[in-house]
């Protein structure tokens, strides 16, 4: 079987991957950059050591991970690549003196903290998944060129990158699966917010306006999550 090497270039900003070309895009007018696609699945098991999507594919989004598990990616991620992590539980920002397990169910043991001086990966907030969803499109794609959705998906995923991006060059901001936002709820913070729709979404869910909440231990294998980090000065 043939198998897959992932090399981070950090230097350029730029994630690659044999067959597929990741990317952390710079977004205009913003401080951070985006990574172009939906974490897909062989980025997430070759940093976390294993894959609990339902829809099993490489190229494929990874799903069914809860907020935690993709707040725990992104400091796991970080120190492997030699950044400060962003995320601090007990004002520890090593997930590994965390005591969390990912994809068992639970939630991590104390408040996750963001530490916005850091340089780390992360999760968008809704207002910065929004500004890069909302003003990506300017309208000459129809849905079905941009988003993998219920009419056309055949109710499953697909592989990452497949179809047209927006003008900042990220895929699949809508549709395919739903992305996972750092914010919280304001009436409860365990409840956090996740935007874009899915493959199996209705149009009107796959409005960039559009978002739901969840407690940050709901998994589903409609649901995963995209990354950003701080651009280098």
């Amino acid at each position: 079987m043939k198998k897959y090497i992932l090399i981070l270039l950090l230097l350029s900003q730029y994630i690659f991957a044999e067959d597929l070309k990741l990317e952390m895009l710079p977004i205009p007018g913003q401080k951070f950059s985006m990574l172009s696609t939906e974490v897909p699945q062989h980025m997430y098991e070759s940093i976390i050591g294993e894959n609990p999507s339902v829809i099993k594919g490489d190229f494929f989004p990874v799903e069914n991970i809860s907020w935690y598990d993709a707040v725990y990616f992104c400091n796991v991620l970080s120190i492997k690549m030699g950044l400060d992590p962003v995320y601090y539980v007990n004002n520890v920002n090593d997930p590994k003196k965390w005591h969390y397990k990912p994809h068992k169910g639970n939630k991590i043991n104390g408040k996750v903290e963001w530490d916005k001086s850091k340089n780390g990966f992360r999760l968008p907030t809704i207002d910065e998944w929004e500004y890069t969803a909302s003003n990506g499109y300017d309208g000459k794609y129809s849905l079905d060129e941009i988003c993998w959705y219920k009419n056309n998906s055949d109710n499953k995923t697909h592989p990452v990158g497949q179809k047209q991006p927006n003008i900042y060059g990220l895929y699949d901001i809508v549709g395919n699966v739903w992305e996972w936002c750092w914010d919280s709820y304001i009436l409860n913070p365990n409840m956090h917010f996740y935007r874009g729709g899915a493959y199996d979404s209705q149009e009107d869910d796959c409005r960039t306006t559009e978002y739901y909440h969840e407690n940050g231990r709901y998994t589903d294998k409609t649901l995963g999550f995209r990354i950003l980090c701080k651009n280098k000065k």
